[in-house]
């Protein structure tokens, strides 16, 4: 699952058509890959953002560039404290 969540965000970043942008992204998807190895113990951490990942893709098909650019965003916010709550660098609500 991890590596069809790092594919669709390599996919993503595709669309920017920026060669640069690509080549950061591999750079941040290596990196995160790392990061990933922390949350072993999160059984579910990539599945409960399947229907994320699914509804971005109906997002951008549809033509809805905004509101998926917006989705991501709140989605990448999302991701980022959920891992900073589980390796202790934020506190648990």
């Amino acid at each position: 699952m991890a590596d069809a969540n790092q594919d669709l965000h390599k996919a993503l970043v595709a669309l920017s058509g920026s060669a640069s942008v690509a080549a950061l992204m591999d750079k941040v998807l290596a990196q995160m890959r790392l990061v990933f190895h922390a949350m072993a113990t999160t059984s579910d951490f990539h599945s409960h953002y399947v229907e994320r990942n699914a509804a971005l893709v109906a997002q951008l098909r549809a033509g809805h560039r905004e509101e998926a650019a917006a989705e991501l965003r709140r989605y990448l916010d999302a991701a980022e404290h959920e891992l900073l709550v589980h390796i202790g660098a934020l506190p648990r609500l």
